[in-house]
């Protein structure tokens, strides 16, 4: 799965992987006539976070006293 989701390919059972605004907007989409629209999925946060270093970076500025 890519790390970008139509609207009308997401709903309730992926929240995980869209959040709840995400899947929300997706069931809307399917009720009533929306402009077409997209999900980053969480999984592209991460992949960012961890190639770009930051992950490690915000992980060690949580734990510094």
């Amino acid at each position: 799965m890519g790390l970008v989701r139509w609207l009308w390919e997401v709903g309730r059972g992926d929240v995980a992987s869209v959040g709840g605004k995400g899947a929300n907007l997706g069931e809307i989409s399917k009720l009533v006539r929306i402009p077409p629209g997209f999900v980053v999925v969480a999984d592209a946060l991460n992949a960012f976070l961890e190639r770009t270093g930051l992950k490690r970076r915000i992980v060690d500025l949580f734990a510094a006293p």
